[in-house]
């Protein structure tokens, strides 16, 4: 009985040890955009708030700005893993200055005065428990204009598939397209956000669009008016806090060891 004890509780040690000391990167280490890509289909891990490993893996991007707009390099795009909004787990992205881009705001994500600037990415995150339940959006830039209806445009929009741990989303049996988030003349300046609820799933593969659009291009032809992008967001919340599969592991390993204990005690003691 106890050698069984004590293989059960070596076991789930083992267990426990490689469900938390993975080989997979740790998103905590990703720094640009760049860096994810590099993690390739193992992705990143982070652990969500209820305790699951939640494993973000990148699909791709596509950059196409026309006219002067102007979008950064992958390795050029600041990324960074973590709690982006109170209980929601996810990323931000943060575009940095550029000479190419001193109008309005100097992001490295513009449209100066004509053209757009586009980049659409597509990733998906999965979680050892079936707790995903949203999908937060952030976007934040300034747009000019001369009144709303004539003005530029920063857009997020965003495309999901539940239950899809695959990319792109085309190859996922079926998709809904959020309401788009923008930024005009009228909020210019600010953060615009949006959270769409969901039933829970364990996976959700998105496909992301953000687009930076100069009033000449999405206002009135020949309209004088920039738009820029310099943070965008996208996070994800849990319906529970379960206790983590691991901290399960490691309280059976440690309930046989003190089994085996209190046992040996027992037979040291004098009859």
């Amino acid at each position: 009985m106890r050698s069984s004890l004590l293989c059960l509780a070596i076991f789930s040690l083992l267990v426990a040890s490689a469900g938390m000391a993975s080989g997979a990167t740790l998103c905590s280490s990703i720094a640009t955009l760049q860096d994810w890509s590099t993690a390739g289909s193992a992705g990143c891990t982070i652990t969500a708030p209820d305790g699951a490993t939640w494993t973000f893996v990148f699909g791709g991007a596509n950059e196409t700005p026309a006219g002067n707009g102007f979008t950064p390099a992958l390795s050029n795009i600041s990324t960074t893993f973590g709690t982006v909004a109170p209980g929601e787990v996810g990323f931000s992205f943060a575009f940095g200055a550029n000479a190419n881009c001193t109008s309005p705001a100097g992001s490295n994500f513009c449209a100066p005065s004509t053209g757009k600037a586009d980049i659409e990415l597509s990733y998906y995150v999965s979680s050892s428990s079936t707790d995903i339940i949203d999908l937060f959006q952030s976007i934040t830039g300034t747009a000019v204009g001369t009144n709303t209806s004539n003005t530029g445009v920063d857009s997020l929009t965003d495309q999901y598939s539940l239950g899809c741990a695959k990319t792109p989303i085309t190859s996922c049996a079926g998709s809904v397209s959020a309401p788009i988030v923008s930024i005009t003349e009228a909020n210019s300046g600010t953060t615009q956000t949006q959270t769409n609820t969901f039933s829970a799933t364990n996976a959700v593969s998105v496909t992301k669009d953000m687009q930076a659009c100069s009033a000449s291009s999405c206002g009135a032809p020949g309209l004088a008016g920039a738009t820029d992008i310099t943070n965008v967001k996208n996070a994800f919340s849990t319906s529970s806090v379960p206790e983590p599969k691991q901290v399960g592991f490691l309280g059976t390993a440690l309930l046989g060891l003190i089994a085996i204990t209190l046992r040996r005690r027992k037979q040291e003691q004098p009859q």
